[in-house]
């Protein structure tokens, strides 16, 4: 069996490549306090704390990692540079008059555009919570979550995605659309964003084609190029009973039909 620590720590390294970094954050934390201690995941948590400005965090993390004895030399030498040019560490005195420049750093990936009111802390707890609800496919519990930080903590182009990705979820594309195309027009918008709009509007296109091709099989259900299509369009989406479904219609009406065949092939071979 696998260590909680080890599938949190799998599941943040997915997210952090997405760009997803509070997200990664929450699980990099998860990894580096749970289950047996491993100098890889505070060096993880430790590069996540850095990347969301969070320095003082990541400095005592990288410190952990070399008290463990490091790992690989490539990561032994990225916390040396990290730890090279950080900022370094304030005194009591200086933390407490701490401008609101500098509370920048304390602020989360994503954030720190808004005129963001009330404890910080409790923002991030916030966002992690309606993380955790969109993660558990719980899209409506995450906007009520989500949303008012729109307004609270500023339209910024990460939350809008989030909260876009929820509307998608819950199959509202205009709603999501809107918020995306908002979010690009920001110039620091990431590119996380771009590929959301981009799986959204690809997404619609394959809801018309299917609609469209529903017609079409209907109109003349022995025509092979029309379910050859529907198997293209369901294996997209990722819906692969459906597309194995259309492709056999397609190879039964045309045995001379290939593609059919290899598509029919492929699938056979994937993990059930």
């Amino acid at each position: 069996m696998v260590d909680s620590d080890v599938i949190a720590y799998r599941k943040a390294i997915e997210l952090f490549k997405e760009g997803r970094m509070l997200e990664a954050l929450g699980l990099f934390r998860e990894a580096a306090t749970t289950g047996e201690d491993r100098p890889v995941e505070h060096f993880a948590l430790a590069t996540a704390y850095m990347k969301t400005g969070q320095f003082a965090d990541a400095r005592g993390e990288y410190e952990r990692f070399f008290e463990m004895g490091g790992g690989e030399e490539g990561q032994n030498a990225a916390a040396r540079k990290a730890l090279e040019k950080m900022p370094a560490p304030k005194d009591d005195a200086e933390d407490a008059a701490t401008s609101d420049e500098d509370a920048r750093h304390l602020r989360p990936s994503g954030f720190g555009r808004g005129s963001a009111e009330g404890n910080l802390d409790a923002i991030r707890e916030q966002y992690a919570d309606g993380v955790n609800y969109y993660r558990a496919g719980g899209y409506q519990g995450a906007l009520e979550r989500l949303e008012p930080l729109l307004k609270s903590y500023g339209r910024t182009p990460e939350l809008l995605n989030t909260v876009a990705n929820c509307y998608i979820g819950l199959e509202a594309a205009p709603r999501a659309q809107g918020l995306l195309e908002e979010a690009v027009t920001q110039p620091d918008c990431p590119p996380e964003v771009f590929v959301s709009l981009g799986r959204l509007r690809f997404d619609e296109g394959c809801k018309a084609a299917l609609a469209a091709l529903a017609v079409a099989v209907e109109i003349a259900p022995d025509n092979a190029l029309a379910w050859f299509n529907k198997g293209a369009v369901h294996f997209a989406r990722g819906e692969y009973n459906e597309a194995e479904a259309a492709w056999k219609k397609a190879l039964a009406f045309d045995p001379r039909d290939r593609q059919a065949q290899v598509n029919l092939e492929f699938l056979s071979r994937r993990p059930r």
